[in-house]
């Protein structure tokens, strides 16, 4: 991966040589998200669609054209079937589990997941996943700055903690709704399909999964999509651009559609998967 960054920050910085250096890795690193680049390099040959996209895409006047232009590439590229059709073919079937994806931070996927808890919890067993994507080996935090500390220090390519404690984390606020077990599920992006398949090993067979992540999708197919919109920041994050296509419901943010959701779709897809919602 450093290699990848290193060979495209020369090509852009050569064509335009006074770019900054760090708008440059900046953009390159839009295309890790968008592409989940590492999984892509497993099959070799399907980098030589990725790299002409830089410099199609490209434009050093307008930064925010960039990234729909590369965008709509990405889609594009998935669509033709040289990236999601071989991510199909070893997608790990999670048909017990409920997605929940957002568009920007502090979007309520907490905040719907405990909707479902508090729906559900007297009828099902239920186990929450919080999981989060660590994108740098060295520490770094993926949205700047200092950070909050919970991507260091990971040993190993992942690790799986059940939540015990009691707090105002959003893990513990799961627990103290009622989830049967809760855990707090850190992995290396390359190493997210082993991660979620060593926790779903932990989850009985007849337990509803709710499990907050845009970039699961990628390697998973579950119950049902949900994604998120948020309604404070009119960016969209790029693990979200890269899945959204595949959302089976979108939300707003907003705790009514929240409600009548769960009450009304949710419930019947769930009644499909669970027999014990039809007695």
């Amino acid at each position: 991966m450093p290699y990848f960054f290193i060979i495209s920050a020369i090509r852009i910085k050569t064509k335009y040589p006074g770019l900054p250096a760090a708008e440059a890795i900046d953009f390159i690193k839009r295309v890790d998200y968008l592409l989940n680049i590492s999984r892509i390099f497993d099959d070799f040959p399907h980098a030589f669609h990725v790299v002409p996209m830089l410099g199609t895409c490209y434009n050093k006047n307008n930064f925010a054209q960039n990234v729909i232009g590369l965008t709509k590439k990405v889609q594009q590229f998935m669509k033709n079937g040289a990236y999601m059709s071989t991510e199909n073919k070893t997608l790990l079937q999670a048909r017990q589990m409920i997605l929940i994806g957002a568009t920007g931070r502090n979007s309520g996927k907490t905040t719907l997941s405990l909707q479902i808890i508090h729906a559900f919890k007297d009828v099902l067993p239920v186990v929450a996943f919080k999981l989060i994507t660590i994108r740098d080996h060295g520490d770094i935090c993926p949205r700047g700055g200092k950070g909050c500390g919970i991507c260091q220090g990971l040993k190993g390519s992942f690790d799986i903690t059940p939540e015990t404690g009691t707090g105002t984390k959003d893990t513990m606020l799961l627990k103290k709704a009622g989830a049967n077990q809760v855990y707090l599920i850190r992995a290396y992006k390359e190493n997210l399909r082993e991660a979620l398949e060593e926790a779903l090993k932990l989850v009985p067979k007849n337990a509803l999964v709710l499990c907050e992540s845009n970039s699961v999708r990628l390697v998973a197919e579950p119950a049902l999509f949900v994604m998120i919109q948020s309604s404070t920041s009119s960016s969209i994050k790029p693990t979200a651009e890269a899945v959204m296509d595949y959302a089976d419901v979108i939300l707003p943010q907003d705790e009514v559609c929240f409600e009548n959701f769960v009450q009304g779709e949710l419930n019947q897809k769930l009644k499909l998967n669970f027999s014990e919602l039809n007695q």
